[in-house]
């Protein structure tokens, strides 16, 4: 119910590796009026989980974690009027986890960020996301996976919906929202030398569809992807 078509976006997968949870303390609260934030310490992600196409299989998740190497998250989220929100946050934290790498033990630094906003007004809902991550020592890890892993990963989407229903019957507690998604994402923009990118990994996305809720927790989607 939280996001349009069937799949998230591919930069909320991909980019940004959806759902995903970790070990770990934070706090969180309000700076200023409208001005709130978020900030984490956890286990980090595992790098052996990394590949050309994504970094989403180096999420632990709390399971049978190793916890050889800590993470620092923080976001802070800013609300200027009634339906608008604007936002960042940061991702922070050494990959390897005491690991050995092609025969030697890595840091494999990840440093990931995004810019986000989002606007509703009545039916009308506009959104989009900007995500950029930095991999560090991506030539060891490309040597040890075998795969091209880049140091530099990014991309972004942006979104626009509408809830048609109460054009069509004021009052009501339905929704029909028509939706529209176009994203770029490129997670080979930077491989080391000696190692060729794989040129399917920089593509565009578009995702169009409906989504009907009959009631605010039930979502029935249709909608089509061309990538």
């Amino acid at each position: 119910t939280t996001y349009f078509g069937n799949l998230r976006p591919e930069v909320e997968r991909r980019i940004l590796p959806s759902t995903w949870r970790e070990l770990g303390v934070g706090l969180h609260g309000t700076i200023l009026p409208g001005l709130t934030y978020r900030t984490y310490v956890t286990n980090s992600l595992n790098a052996k989980g990394f590949s050309k196409s994504d970094i989403r299989s180096s999420r632990q998740n709390g399971n049978r974690a190793l916890f050889e190497d800590f993470a620092w998250t923080t976001r802070l989220d800013y609300t200027p009027m009634p339906g608008l929100l604007l936002g960042g946050s940061v991702f922070w934290g050494d990959t390897g986890q005491d690991q050995l790498f092609a025969g030697k033990e890595i840091a494999a630094n990840l440093r990931l960020y995004e810019f986000h906003g989002q606007y509703q007004y009545r039916g009308l809902q506009l959104r989009a996301l900007f995500a950029q991550g930095h991999i560090g020592d991506a030539d060891v890890l490309s040597a040890e996976l075998k795969t091209p892993i880049s140091r530099r990963i990014v991309g972004g989407y942006a979104e626009a919906s509408y809830d048609i229903l109460p054009l069509l019957f004021p009052g009501t507690d339905m929704s029909l929202s028509p939706f529209f998604r176009f994203e770029r994402l490129n997670t080979q923009a930077d491989v080391p030398s000696g190692f060729t990118p794989d040129r399917l990994q920089n593509t565009t996305v578009i995702n169009t569809g409906l989504s009907f809720k009959p009631i605010p927790n039930v979502v029935i989607k249709l909608d089509y992807r061309n990538l």
